[in-house]
């Protein structure tokens, strides 16, 4: 299930496959619901203390859905698959845990290793023999447009395995340099800038908040060698898209960003929620509730009236926009248990392979903050399964000791 939707686009793209069987997926997932309800019930450790959390925080987001339905009164259809949009991230990760054991986690994060390489093969023959760019060069995740961001997800998911194993000496430099060396060479000519600044965040947090307080030799090489590679990845990216040059200024930066509530899209990321809500949610409890669930995702009326300010392209306006105030601090409050939790569970542990494990997940809670605002890729029904499971390693490798963090 992890990898059936990243697939699937290739297929659909490459050999005609039905975008329908996309579909199946909805009631996979609640056959996976029901199935980790019952089977999670009477274990002990699984459903207490993290977990909780996690269930409190899908009562209260169903709750506030409840009352956002009975405020604006629109289709039960758009509500049903509104609550099944919003939930699929703390639901899969509670599915997870329930069903996924330290073992798993290991065979899959060497998987998820060994498709980045196969996909900058792909990659280089799309980009040399088909003349794909940017958008469109999407390696083994498909050739259609936004197909690079499945592929910077990987990247990143792949990225917090490698500089984590690398910290705790499960592997050694030569690994962790060509691994990042060949990301960044996918980032460069797949235009993902935001690549190089994920690289950056998870290697400085990494240098942070690992165990040992001393700043030791192995940290510094990780720095300056890491560092020197994301150097030769922007002068690829600089070299195939001269454009990109301009981001070295810091008021381009900002104005990418929409600092002055521009940006280069219609609503700004940075101040987003505040536009959404001074457009949209400036009546009575709207602000704090939203439109509805469901009521304003791709493919309503109400999208087809005002889709093309493009907010359903970053998380957190589309939250904004169809559960309000509550709605995000939800979605942020989630992402900080789980990243809190990590972290506990890092201080907590003296066991390399699971300190490394924890740290993962404290990286990738990190960096879902960042897409949060950034992106749509919490959301993205190719993308939510895996930083999923990145964001539970954590709480699956604490079960295995038959406890949950607080």
């Amino acid at each position: 299930f992890l990898f059936y939707m990243p697939f699937l686009r290739f297929f659909t793209a490459n050999f005609g496959t039905l975008y329908s069987l996309a579909r199946l997926s909805y009631p996979i997932f609640i056959i996976f619901i029901v199935l980790g309800l019952y089977f999670g019930r009477n274990e002990v450790g699984i459903w207490g203390n993290l977990t909780n959390w996690i269930k409190a925080i899908i009562f209260f987001q169903i709750c506030f859905a409840m009352i956002s339905f009975a405020i604006n009164v629109y289709s039960l259809n758009q509500f049903f698959y509104g609550l099944y949009y919003h939930l699929r991230l703390p639901l899969f990760i509670i599915l997870l845990i329930v069903f996924i054991e330290k073992t798993d986690v290991d065979k899959i994060n060497d998987f998820i290793i060994k498709i980045v390489y196969v996909d900058a093969v792909f990659m280089t023959y799309q980009f040399l023999f088909m003349g794909l760019r940017q958008d469109f060069l999407g390696g083994i995740f498909g050739n259609t447009q936004g197909c690079n961001g499945i592929q910077n997800i990987v990247c990143c998911i792949g990225l917090s395995i490698v500089v984590s194993r690398y910290i705790y000496k499960e592997i050694n430099l030569r690994s962790l340099l060509s691994y990042v060396l060949v990301t960044c060479y996918m980032a460069a000519i797949a235009e993902l800038t935001i690549y190089f600044v994920e690289i950056i965040v998870v290697l400085l947090i990494s240098f942070a908040v690992a165990k040992e307080q001393r700043i030791s030799m192995r940290k510094v090489i990780m720095i300056f060698a890491a560092g020197m590679e994301v150097i030769v990845g922007f002068a690829l990216l600089f070299r195939y898209f001269p454009t990109k040059a301009r981001f070295l200024n810091i008021d381009e930066i900002l104005r990418y960003l929409g600092a002055d509530d521009s940006g280069v899209y219609s609503v700004s990321r940075i101040h987003g929620i505040s536009q959404i809500k001074n457009a949209y949610l400036n009546d009575g409890v709207l602000p704090y509730f939203g439109l509805g669930l469901g009521r304003t995702l791709e493919g309503t009326p109400f999208h087809t009236m005002y889709g093309r300010i493009n907010y359903t392209w970053f998380s957190s306006t589309l939250l904004m926009m169809e559960s309000g105030y509550f709605g995000v601090f939800i979605r942020l409050f989630m992402l900080f248990i789980l990243g809190t939790g990590s972290y506990r569970n890092l201080r907590e542990t003296n066991d390399e392979t699971k300190r490394a494990l924890h740290l993962m997940s404290f990286l990738m809670a990190i960096l879902s903050v960042i897409w949060f605002f950034y992106n749509s890729t919490l959301d993205d029904k190719y993308c939510v399964y895996m930083i999923a499971f990145a964001l539970s390693v954590s709480s699956i490798t604490k079960k295995e000791e038959g406890k949950m963090v607080k």
